[in-house]
């Protein structure tokens, strides 16, 4: 993240937030699971982020996951999500051994 942006120093996880949830499309049957993964940066409680991850075939699906609305301080947007998916890709794969083989 920081090579990204140098005002960003550390991403953290808020993992009491993060969670698997069933999307809405209208039908009865729902739009499909996703994880909706929050945080905070540089250990900012003001701070946050939102990034959601489609579930394919009961896994994780890294490619199409997105950053919902950008990173905000204090409710004010901070960066916007243009540019920061491939890195929050690269800070999630710590967490997951098979996302090697995603990026």
């Amino acid at each position: 993240m920081k090579s990204q942006n140098s005002k960003i120093e550390s991403v953290q996880i808020d993992w009491e937030q993060t969670q698997w949830n069933q999307i809405g499309n209208g039908t009865p049957q729902g739009g499909g699971d996703i994880i909706d993964v929050y945080g905070t940066f540089n250990n900012i409680e003001e701070s946050g982020w939102n990034v959601t991850i489609p579930i394919k075939d009961g896994k994780a699906d890294l490619h199409y996951m997105g950053l919902s609305n950008g990173l905000s301080l204090r409710g004010e947007l901070f960066l916007s999500n243009s540019n920061l998916k491939k890195h929050l890709i690269i800070f999630l794969c710590r967490f997951s051994t098979v996302c090697k083989f995603l990026i």
